[in-house]
């Protein structure tokens, strides 16, 4: 039975549908219900995880299924016109090889299940009530090896994932032939590998070289760091590695990415700060994801107690919400390249228009920078004009709802080349004032 799922695995990878195209760039994830409905429009895609619609939630006991969380989530996306992803696993304990070890969520969930047949028919359940209405489904949750399997990463206790190699192989070969079965216009991404385990890299490289480069759609990543920018260089080794085995012109999924909301204690507008603050932070990822050619970024979580600001800054969330649809609006169409810091603190990216959809959306015209300070301390970073342009620069801020100096009088406003610029934490696009100025080359 194994022998004969990988064979259809590999045999309809092969054939598998053309990745989505016009699709969001942004995507999010909630945990309850009542923050979905409160999601901002601007996240025009959501990833289910950590919401109540995994393996051991979905079929508590074998052959008895609760998809009320799930039926609930996918009505919802479906309102609202979202792309929904599946994250799939989370062995339910009577499924699990080892159903005493310690996981994330209790007992036995990161363990792979101890018999094949009970994840393919998981699989093969899910796959067939939301055919045509979940875009794509992710193999696994963070994985990392454990057992010495890597010496390089002992491991620890497991969180999501303590099988070996060769059992995430045989899980994702069998899933793929389910769904591509069952569901043949859904897409399906490698599970999700991670910049926070020791040897990283080596995960990824590992399980694309024996079987998973043949078997999937995309890859899947997630991309944290205490800032956006520390996140670059990860960007930059996933590609590299996907380029160096054939896979350049496979997708690119960051499925999560993430921040500690940042607090102040003190001032009438803390809720305010938190909220630009935040979202300068989400508005930064995804350019810098998108400068890797990353084609969808999800900020983990709208209703995370830590993370997220659906709890904390109820009444600043319209301020975040337009935020959010001002990056989309400014973003479509744009191409960014060339991303690192200029001076100081002070990062650019290069921009040009993207050759596909979407080069009406944004006014600027081609090609211009896009810049932001990257303080810790989310302070100014300043650098002189004549060290970015020829001539005198027109400035707009990415999101003009956010307060700070991004979004100061001098938006829009040709300024002198003699003057310095200076920047706040949320992303500034600047375009030369004369046709004849031009940049200097980043």
């Amino acid at each position: 039975m194994l022998a004969l799922l990988a064979g259809l695995a590999l045999t309809l990878a092969a054939a598998s549908p053309a990745w989505p195209r016009n699709e969001p760039a942004l995507g999010g994830h909630v945990h309850e219900l009542a923050a979905a409905r409160d999601l901002p429009p601007a996240f025009g895609a959501l990833r289910l995880w950590d919401s109540g619609t995994a393996w051991r939630r979905l079929e508590p006991r074998p052959g008895e299924w609760d998809f009320d969380r799930l039926d609930a989530l996918v009505a919802l996306a479906g309102a609202s016109q979202r792309r929904l992803l599946l994250t799939l696993g989370s062995t339910p304990a009577w499924a699990s090889s080892r159903p005493r070890e310690p996981c994330a969520y209790g007992h036995g969930c990161a363990a792979p299940p101890a018999r094949l047949q009970d994840w393919i028919h998981y699989v093969d359940v899910v796959s067939r009530r939301y055919r045509g209405r979940i875009e794509c489904y992710e193999i696994w949750n963070e994985v990392r090896f454990h057992h010495g399997e890597d010496p390089a990463d002992p491991g620890g206790t497991p969180m999501f994932y303590s099988g070996t190699l060769a059992e995430l192989l045989d899980l994702t070969r069998a899933a793929v032939g389910v769904i591509r079965r069952n569901d043949p216009d859904a897409c399906v991404l490698s599970p999700s590998f991670h910049n926070a385990s020791p040897n990283w890299i080596r995960n990824l490289e590992r399980f694309l070289d024996q079987g998973g480069r043949n078997a999937v759609d995309g890859v899947s990543f997630h991309f944290y760091g205490q800032t956006p920018e520390r996140t670059q260089g990860a960007l930059q080794a996933v590609r590299r590695t996907m380029i160096a085995r054939g896979l350049g012109d496979r997708p690119l999924w960051n499925t999560e990415f993430g921040f500690d909301r940042p607090r102040f204690a003190e001032g009438p507008d803390a809720a305010d700060r938190t909220i630009d603050r935040l979202a300068a932070l989400v508005a930064r990822s995804v350019i810098l994801a998108a400068s890797e050619n990353v084609a969808r970024s999800y900020w983990y979580a709208f209703d995370n107690r830590k993370m997220g600001i659906f709890h904390a800054e109820r009444d600043a969330l319209p301020r975040f919400s337009r935020a959010i649809a001002e990056l989309n609006r400014t973003l479509a169409g744009l191409r960014f390249e060339r991303c690192g810091p200029a001076a100081g603190q002070l990062w650019q990216c290069a921009v040009s228009r993207a050759e596909a959809a979407g080069t009406t959306a944004s006014p600027e015209p081609a090609p211009s920078l896009v810049v932001w300070s990257a303080a810790a301390d989310f302070g100014t970073a300043c650098i002189e004009r004549r060290r970015l342009s020829t001539g005198p620069l027109t400035q707009r801020a990415v999101m003009p709802a956010l307060a700070g100096p991004s979004a100061g009088p001098r938006s829009g406003a040709d300024v002198p080349s003699t003057e310095p610029l200076c920047v706040g934490a949320a992303p500034l696009l600047l375009y030369p004032s004369h046709p004849s100025d031009r940049f200097v080359s980043p």
